[in-house]
């Protein structure tokens, strides 16, 4: 999937008659480490409500990047990070220099706040799915878009755009467990499944990573705190609507097989996914479900007052792989 490449450049309507202006950024200093999942969810809530890249650093800092005209708002956002968490303080307003990284972040933040306006869920590193997740969608043909963010040579932004359409499972007990290890289930409310195989290969939501499920529990792990991760999800994935407070009654321990932590993570049953997660359409309305998802994409830049003023790789001549 996402193999095939659109690049879009945008230009804000702004920069035909004058330059942009430089980011500037805000810097927040921790005087201890702080709780990173309540600090990405707190720069989160503040990135949406004001439209600026607030990026945690932790557990050192946290940066607010944004442009001269949100210096007020982006003011407001670094006082109260710093207000949250004990013996934090605000650095002084500084200009963006030399770091096209940092600017592409900005820009990257931005363009996830009018995605997820647009009614878009974001998931893993990249990827805008037209989707809640909800049950109901399953084997349903959805569209997609992977979008790398890269700051542009002059005032533009380049979006390397990747459209695609995709079907997806949730993952349930019976599709891994036997007949036996099910009665067991409903006795003691706990069970562990032996090995991982291909039967009990899954992704998770929302990040994507592959693993294995390896048990199932009625109830929350003693010290488990799911809470927190749900609303992470419906921040900054908003993908809260999979059914996450009305529609699951176990949950999954699965053990990470890639990244950072292959370590066992307690998950509502509902954000494990079959197998690798995402699986390609088929061929009969994967092509005009890309196209749509491109059309959408482009029509959001420009109600958001971009120029898109070169898209190389026309659609139309895309392999479909």
């Amino acid at each position: 999937m996402f193999l095939n490449q659109v690049l879009v450049r945008a230009v804000p309507v702004t920069s035909s008659s004058a330059p942009s202006p430089p980011f500037l950024l805000r810097q927040v200093s921790f005087s201890a480490a702080v709780p990173s999942l309540d600090l990405d969810i707190l720069c989160c809530r503040l990135s949406r409500r004001h439209r600026l890249a607030c990026l945690p650093q932790s557990p050192a800092d946290a940066l607010v990047v944004y442009q001269r005209c949100q210096s007020h708002a982006a003011a407001e956002v670094a006082s109260e990070i710093a207000a949250a968490f004990t013996g934090a303080s605000v650095g002084e307003e500084e200009e963006v220099v030399c770091s096209g990284s940092l600017v592409a972040k900005a820009v990257e933040c931005g363009l996830r706040c009018l995605m997820l306006e647009r009614g878009w869920s974001f998931v893993g590193e990249s990827i805008y799915v037209q989707s809640t997740f909800a049950v109901i969608e399953e084997r349903t043909d959805l569209c997609a878009l992977n979008v790398e963010v890269r700051s542009g040579l002059n005032d533009d932004y380049e979006f390397v755009v990747s459209p695609d359409a995709f079907r997806f499972t949730a993952l349930k007990i019976s599709d891994v467990a036997s007949s036996s290890v099910i009665e067991t289930f409903q006795q003691i409310k706990e069970v562990s499944l032996d090995g991982c195989n291909l039967q009990t290969a899954c992704a998770i939501l929302p990040t994507l990573q592959e693993g294995h499920v390896i048990g199932f529990s009625e109830l929350p792990p003693s010290g488990q705190i799911l809470d927190s991760f749900t609303e992470l999800c419906s921040v900054k994935f908003c993908i809260l609507q999979h059914g996450v407070e009305t529609n699951y009654s176990y949950h999954a321990a699965v053990k990470l097989t890639r990244g950072a932590s292959c370590e066992k993570q307690w998950l509502p049953s509902p954000f494990v996914l079959q197998g690798p997660g995402l699986q390609p359409s088929p061929k009969s309305v994967r092509a005009s479900k890309a196209m749509s998802s491109m059309r959408s994409f482009i029509e959001s830049l420009k109600g958001d007052g971009c120029s898109v003023v070169c898209c190389k790789y026309p659609l139309l001549t895309v392999n479909w792989h």
